[in-house]
Order: structure tokens, then sequence, then C-alpha cells
């Protein structure tokens, strides 16, 4: 093992001056050396004080330092380093010791313990003590690989953390829809083991197995709702249908009659016109704050496409501000909030409002969704609420991204 001078030599000071060895063979641009140790700070454990010493230490060396061959010695006294950083005397060495730790910087240190340094006419060091960067132009691919790696492994976390965030919504609209419905089957205890596997999602940043393990879970109760839910729906629809066949059974029985196969004889004019105001009206579009119901549905198509499979088809706003209510609830918002709401703004202008909030939910852009609808009410007070804009800046949206 090396004798490091005044300093007992350590695993970590050995592997920085071997580090230091192998950046003198080197040719590393100062700015690069410097840019990939400061994407991997916190990941190899540097503090924010530790990158702020080490960056005055960066600005005392010179671009020729690093060239193949030379060694970017730079040699300033403590106590500029402690006016600069505003640290204490211990504090300073600590940090300096922890740079030497961590393998970014050698020490190389003087027989009699001082720093100092030369330079010739050109610039270059001629001789000089103090702290060796050699380290960090040895290790720049390293941190750069590393850095590399990180960001896969952000990015197959947050297609884990979107898998997870369907998952999570589909066993909710199923729940909602059972217990709405009144389906028979275990859905108490079906939403608490979803509560306790929910409280096991990490906040903000959690190891890729744990998210792994957390979908697996939620796959699996997911598959067990849709098995009771298709078992409960069967159930109900052979009971409806053997009461409806009662029913009919019973009837036939009061007034036979009345099932005898002839021609239906009505007024022919009053038929061709209740025939033309239908299909009037089926063709209608009703339009509310100066887009349709067809534009609405362009601009928030997640929504529709949700809102049909918990309501049915939506054919009129009538549909859509019944469907509201329940969509509504998807996104965690109370039915007596959702009242207030439709108080503030009215019944068209709320259901609006929220296809617009789940939308900007499901993009990432509105964490809170009810607070961004309490929001949205405040605007409508004031008349700074613009449904309009955003309907139809949406829709233009939706548009070019369905040009290219």
């Amino acid at each position: 093992m090396k004798n490091l001078g005044w300093r007992k030599p350590t695993p970590g000071l050995v592997a920085a001056e071997m580090h230091a060895q192998a950046g003198e063979g080197l040719s590393v641009p100062k700015s690069k050396a410097i840019i990939a140790v400061k994407k991997v700070a916190a990941h190899i454990g540097m503090k924010p004080a530790q990158l702020m010493l080490l960056d005055i230490l960066f600005a005392f060396s010179k671009p020729q330092d690093w060239e193949q061959g030379q060694r970017p010695l730079v040699w300033p006294s403590n106590q500029y380093l402690m006016d600069q950083t505003g640290f204490s005397l211990p504090a300073l060495k600590r940090h300096l010791r922890r740079l030497g730790e961590l393998g970014l910087i050698s020490f190389h240190d003087s027989p009699n313990g001082k720093r100092y340094g030369h330079r010739d006419a050109q610039g270059n060091i001629v001789e000089a003590y103090g702290f060796d960067l050699s380290p960090l132009a040895a290790r720049a691919g390293e941190f750069e690989a590393l850095h590399r790696a990180i960001m896969a492994e952000r990015a197959q976390q947050q297609q884990l953390r979107k898998e997870l965030t369907r998952t999570r919504r589909s066993i909710r609209a199923r729940l909602v829809e059972a217990l709405e419905r009144g389906l028979n089957g275990p859905w108490r205890r079906i939403e608490a083991q979803f509560q306790t596997i929910l409280a096991q999602m990490p906040k903000a940043t959690g190891r890729q197995s744990t998210l792994e393990t957390i979908l697996h879970k939620l796959s699996q109760l997911a598959n067990a709702i849709e098995a009771h839910f298709t078992k409960a729906l069967n159930l109900t629809n052979k009971v409806l249908d053997t009461n409806r066949q009662e029913i009919d059974k019973s009837a036939y029985k009061k007034n036979p009659r009345q099932l005898k196969n002839e021609p239906h004889i009505q007024n022919t004019n009053e038929s061709q016109l209740r025939c033309k105001t239908e299909t009037r009206k089926a063709k209608e579009t009703h339009k509310k704050n100066g887009f349709t119901l067809e534009t609405f549905a362009l601009a928030c198509p997640n929504y529709i496409e949700l809102a049909t499979e918990l309501y049915g088809q939506l054919r009129s706003w009538e549909d859509l501000i019944n469907a509201s209510q329940q969509m509504g609830l998807m996104i965690g918002l109370a039915p007596d909030h959702w009242h207030r709401l439709k108080e503030k703004l009215g019944n068209y202008p709320s259901a609006v409002a929220l296809g617009l909030t789940y939308e900007k939910h499901i993009d990432g852009n509105v964490s809170n969704p009810s607070g961004y609808l309490s929001g949205m009410a405040k605007k409508a007070q004031i008349g700074a609420l613009h449904l309009n804009r955003s309907i139809f800046g949406r829709t233009k949206c939706s548009q070019n991204n369905l040009g290219h």
C-alpha cells in the first residue's frame, strides 16, 4: 500500500491514488469530467457541501492540466477554502477526506505538509503539491455509464408506475360498479385487500423489484375481481330473466287475448311526425359553452372511454351529466364536493370541467383533482374560467397529433 504522505492510508484513498495514475494517461476535457460527476453525485453518496467544495477545486485547474500526461493538481489554502465555503476547519477537513474516500480526489502532499505549486511560461504545472483531480479523468466514462443505467432504471420505474395506475383505476372502477349495482360478492373484503396493497406503494421513489411485486399483487386481485364480477353479473341476469318469465306467464293467465298476433293500427300522419321529431332530436347535437358534445369527446377521449364503460353509450349532454358523478368517484371526488361544484358551475360546465380535469390527471399534469376543480370553481365566480378555450386547445392538439 502506497504511503500517502501525512495521511493514514485507507482502501478508499489508495483506490483514489490508483485512479489518479490511470487518469494521467488520459485526455479528458475539464468540463466533461465535472459534468459526469455532477450527474451521479447523489447516487454515489455526495452531499451538496462536498459537491460545492469540488466545484471550487475544479475552478483552480486549467484546461491544459487535463491533457494526456498531465495531472490537474490544485493548491488552494485552507483559509481560502473556508472563506469560499463558510466551513470551519474541522468541517473542511472532513469534507475533503470524504471526497478522497469516494475516489474523486487524491492527496499529493509535500514533505512538510504544505500546499504550493509553480507553472511555466506556457501555464503548465512544473511542480505542485495539493489536491489531485486526476481520478475524475479516469472515472468520467464510469460515471457516464452509471448515469445511463440510472436513467434506464427510472424509465422502467415510470412505465411500471403507469401500469400500476391503470390497474389501480380498473380495480376501483369494478368495485364502484359492483357496489352501486348491489351485486353479490366479497366486495368489502376485496376492497380491504386493495387498500392493504396500496399502503405498500412507495410514496416517491422505490426499488423496481418493489414496484413489480405490487403490480403482480394488483394484477392477481384484478383477475379475482373480474371473476367475481362476471359470476355475480351472470347470476343477476339469470334471476332477472326468471322474474321476467314469471311476469309474462302471470300476464298471459290474466288476459290471454293480449298476445293475439294482429297488425297494429295507428295514425299514419301522427307516426310519421313522431318519427321525424325523434330523428331530428337524434341528429341534433347539443351545443353548450360554444362547443358540441363531439368536440368535447375529441378533447377528452380517455374520459369518454371510461365513462362509456361505466355508464353506457353517451348520446347527449344529459347522459354525460348522469355519468359525471360516478366518474368523479373514480378520481376521488366526494359526492358532496360534486354537488357543490354543480351549484357553482352549473350542470353542463361542471361535467366539462370534470372531463378536462380527468384528462390532465391522466397526463400527469394534475396530482390533486379535487383541489384543481375547486380552483376552477373559484375562477368561475370571478369570470376567469374559459372552458371553451381549454376544449378547443385540446382538440387542436389532438388533430395535430392525428395529422402526424
